[in-house]
């Protein structure tokens, strides 16, 4: 698992744009956590598939089909541990998206 990765995430998947009260709005599609760590989320799950082989203990990871990103990937083996939390963080980060987009739904509703 020490070899390096280089995933190309096009500025289109990691930007989010909107236009409010007669206003544009543009915001960065990433969240920012301690020591300098990033939550790329579905920011990044727009050019790559996740790829779960529970039998075989190995998560891996694959272009979308209509992605402009650009990978070299290799297959790895990984402990259950580490695809459970892979697993655990995706469902976190798909359900964080649907509360906001709620949110931001049931606002404009009452704004209206």
């Amino acid at each position: 698992m020490g070899d390096d990765y280089d995933f190309n995430v096009p500025p289109e998947d990691y930007t989010i744009a909107y236009r409010e009260n007669g206003y544009d709005y543009c915001i960065l599609g990433l969240s920012g956590g301690d020591y300098g760590l990033y939550i790329l989320g579905d920011a990044f799950l727009r050019s790559y598939l996740s790829v779960y082989d529970f039998e075989n203990k190995r998560a891996g990871l694959v272009l979308h089909k209509y992605s402009n990103g650009a990978v070299t990937l290799h297959d790895y083996g990984m402990d259950d541990w580490a695809v459970a939390l892979i697993v655990i963080t995706t469902m976190l980060t798909i359900i964080t998206i649907g509360l906001w987009v709620n949110k931001r739904l049931r606002n404009k509703r009452l704004a209206n």
